[in-house]
């Protein structure tokens, strides 16, 4: 009876450690899941994403200097070399709508690429935060 009961007892031993293994592995695979998922702020115009973005840099880079260009910021963002999922083109594409809008050649731009220009400013910020 006894070697029966210590075959139990290691038997649940072990079980119980793999359970605890799966548990943990499980919460480390949730965690970093959850820390690339990038949540977004709920900004509607195109002065409100932009001035986000703007902040974004300014916390990021805080020796641009105030005569900046977003041509200029949109190259360094790249040059920073950002683990970034951010679509480059859909990037420069809504900057030239905005830009186009801004010194009134055209009306103010539609929201589809606002999620990249926000997407950036996120990740700007959590790449300041990580340097400073």
């Amino acid at each position: 009876m006894k070697g029966c009961d210590k075959l139990f007892s290691d038997s649940i031993l072990i079980y119980s450690l793999v359970a605890l293994n799966i548990v943990l592995y499980g919460l480390l695979l949730f965690g970093y899941i959850r820390s690339r998922i990038v949540p977004l702020p709920e900004l509607k115009s195109a002065n409100e994403v932009f001035a986000f973005l703007e902040k974004s840099f300014k916390l990021t880079f805080p020796d641009i200097p105030d005569g900046f260009t977003w041509p200029e910021l949109i190259s360094r963002a790249k040059d920073t070399a950002l683990d970034s999922p951010v679509n480059w083109q859909r990037i420069q594409a809504a900057l030239s709508e905005y830009e186009a809008y801004r010194y009134g050649q055209e009306s103010e731009p539609a929201s589809s690429d606002s999620n990249e220009i926000l997407k950036l400013g996120v990740l700007l910020r959590k790449h300041g935060k990580v340097n400073s």
